[in-house]
């Protein structure tokens, strides 16, 4: 059976059970583009007792893994929580692996960066291949100087709904030869437009079977089309924003996407999670409240038990 890499060493991937597939344990630093009209702040949410308490509502209401997408740019200098700020100088992954540890959940830490805004000087600079291998080594050695491994090429991130600055194209062919290194899953973070397509086509250009791509926060672009041309290509489409708490109409909209892609004949391909970082009515919301939502308008436990469980093995190992 195919194994998947968690933070505290790989796993068979009948262990992964009910999976959420994008979410943040920890958060980075704040920062500021110096563009009056793209600013973008990132919420650092450092507090082991909360967020171990809210971990285990998750655990105690049937969750058993979760994959961490907090990849560069929303950590701190050098993969730290925080730039140059005490207490806050342990790494992410480390931090990350003392969690799961804590916890007994599964976590899969993914790897890459985000998008433009968070880039690093250095990325305009170096060649694809260059990228790829630091890549490479996040996967195979460990993630920043630490020997916890990643086990997803994601979240990578553009910045514009419908098209993909140049460094952000090679970003997404350095993640592409990545995964065809060492073959694990990409995820991508595409919000407000069609430009999920357009990273799949990039992704597909250097060789990727789009069965081993989630195009992830797809709701946030309320195209039906879209969503089901992602499926038709062969990716997965992450219904990944789905929040708790005081979100109900986003709770609608997410079951209209959700049941348009069932009645499509598409279950295969949706994966459904929260993006979470201590936000939007905790970790638990999806096995929960949401399940119950979902229930009440006709989903069965079995198409639940796809999206969850199933699906997202296939997804993380390329299961067919």
């Amino acid at each position: 059976m195919a194994t998947v890499m968690t933070v505290t060493g790989p796993i068979e991937a009948d262990q992964l059970g009910f999976t959420l597939v994008h979410e943040h344990v920890y958060y980075g630093p704040e920062i500021e583009t110096g563009d009056e009209w793209n600013k973008t702040g990132v919420r650092t949410v450092y507090d082991p007792e909360l967020i171990y308490e809210q971990l285990m509502l998750y655990k105690n209401a049937g969750g058993v893994s979760l994959v961490e997408q907090t990849t560069g740019g929303l950590c701190g200098k050098d993969g730290r929580i925080l730039l140059d700020q005490e207490p806050y100088q342990i790494k992410h992954a480390v931090a990350v692996k003392e969690m799961a540890e804590r916890t007994g959940l599964n976590i899969i830490q993914g790897t890459g960066w985000y998008r433009v805004p968070f880039y690093e000087p250095y990325l305009y600079e170096i060649t694809t291949n260059d990228l790829a291998d630091e890549l490479i080594n996040d996967i195979t050695v460990g993630l920043h100087g630490t020997d916890v491994k990643a086990g997803l090429l994601g979240e990578i991130g553009v910045e514009h709904p419908s098209w993909i600055w140049p460094v952000e194209e090679r970003m997404l062919r350095a993640v592409a030869r990545a995964h065809k290194e060492t073959g694990v899953t990409i995820a991508t973070h595409a919000v407000g437009g069609p430009v999920g397509l357009k990273q799949l086509d990039i992704l597909m250009d250097e060789g990727v079977e789009p069965h081993r791509v989630i195009i992830g926060h797809v709701s946030l672009f309320h195209s039906h089309e879209y969503h089901a041309e992602i499926a038709r290509r062969g990716a997965y489409m992450a219904f990944d924003t789905i929040k708790g708490g005081e979100w109900k109409f986003r709770n609608l909209q997410e079951m209209i996407h959700i049941e348009k892609a069932l009645d499509a004949g598409l279950i295969d391909h949706v994966l459904l999670s929260q993006d979470n970082a201590m936000s939007g009515g905790g970790y638990e919301h999806i096995s929960t409240t949401f399940k119950g939502y979902l229930k009440d308008r006709g989903i069965t436990d079995e198409q639940y038990r796809r999206m969850t469980v199933d699906n997202p093995r296939r997804a993380l190992t390329g299961e067919n």
